[in-house]
């Protein structure tokens, strides 16, 4: 393992991640359901994984993310 920008990250193939689906009660505004899913991974970012997938879907509410670029590039704007 090396240390970069305060960070420990691992040598060779090992990589860790975190994939959301954006499954979300539709009783519960957008935006907080965004905000929760930001939060989720700055938290695995915090803990050390190094890279996040989000599901892309377009359907009636209950999978609201139409632009998993624009969502990682808000999440990535965290760092």
């Amino acid at each position: 393992m090396r240390e970069a920008a305060g960070r420990t990250l691992i040598d060779g193939p090992t990589r860790f991640g975190i994939f959301i689906a954006p499954f979300h009660k539709m009783e519960i505004s957008p935006t907080v359901l965004f905000e929760r899913d930001l939060e989720l991974i700055e938290r695995a970012d915090q803990l050390g994984l190094q890279e996040a997938w989000v599901g892309e879907h377009h359907s009636g509410g209950h999978e609201p993310i139409g632009s998993p670029e624009l969502f990682l590039a808000a999440a990535g704007a965290r760092f």
